[in-house]
């Protein structure tokens, strides 16, 4: 593989590409390696055929701010950003050494409370990039990775690609390219309300669904059920119309822990 420039100057290498983990509608994530800390990063890269796209570069930018401005152990932490030799734009993130929740739940059936406890932890980075008046409108499996610290599974949110501040008029635009099974609504038709928050909590019920069949499906030492308490949630975070939904991601919480510890 090659090396990207930290330097601009001098033409310093540091990170070196290793082999393609990712690729986005608009972007090449890499494995690769920080000689200088000897340790393994991730890097997100700008594809070639996207170099002389306006709206492509703004989203790339847009993505590393929205990132630098989060902190949070289930959010993917940015590092740094840089431009390489042929002048691509690219960014360094933690690496995460996981799977994707749903591959990571088929390989590790849970008990109920062990899917909710998992889940739970996803709600609650969800509320915290709330709180930042972000949405992220792209939840789904393949944007939430588990990982194992500490000797627990720690689910983390990655890719920002089409995330946005809640106050961007471009939210409801028809450039805003969720993925169909998981998007509420309101993303999938721009003539209807404006997307916000509470399109992430429908994609939210969604994943939990999903990701509870999978559970369901496996073989367990004792039958697996859905819990009444389960599927009303998940009915109440996909509602159609998204006055209908939970008015946040605490109350999601709230009804969650309720199930857990009533």
């Amino acid at each position: 593989m090659y090396a990207l420039r930290t330097d601009a100057v001098d033409g310093e290498t540091r990170y070196e590409l290793l082999e393609t983990i990712g690729t986005g509608r608009y972007t090449t994530v890499y494995r690769a390696r920080d000689r200088e800390l000897n340790r393994e990063v991730a890097v997100k890269q700008l594809r070639d055929e996207f170099l002389g796209g306006a709206l492509q570069m703004d989203r790339y930018w847009q993505e590393a701010q929205l990132l630098a401005s989060l902190q949070h152990p289930n959010i993917v932490t940015i590092r740094v950003s840089g431009i390489d030799e042929q002048h691509r734009p690219w960014l360094m993130l933690d690496y995460i050494d996981g799977d994707h929740i749903d591959h990571y739940i088929e390989s590790n059936p849970q008990s109920f409370d062990g899917l909710m406890n998992l889940c739970l932890k996803v709600a609650r980075a969800l509320r915290y990039i709330h709180q930042q008046q972000v949405v992220h409108l792209d939840i789904k499996p393949a944007n939430v990775m588990v990982e194992i610290i500490d000797n627990q599974a720690e689910p983390i949110i990655i890719d920002f690609g089409i995330a946005m501040t809640q106050n961007v008029q471009q939210i409801n635009s028809p450039y805003v390219f969720a993925t169909p099974a998981f998007a509420a609504p309101e993303q999938l038709n721009s003539t209807t309300v404006k997307a916000d928050h509470r399109s992430d909590i429908f994609a939210f019920g969604k994943l939990v669904e999903h990701l509870n069949q999978i559970n369901i499906q496996q073989p367990a030492e004792s039958d697996k059920t859905t819990p009444l308490a389960l599927t009303t949630l998940i009915d109440r975070c996909t509602a159609q119309s998204p006055n209908e939904r939970f008015d946040d991601m605490q109350q999601v919480i709230d009804a969650m822990e309720k199930m857990l510890w009533p």
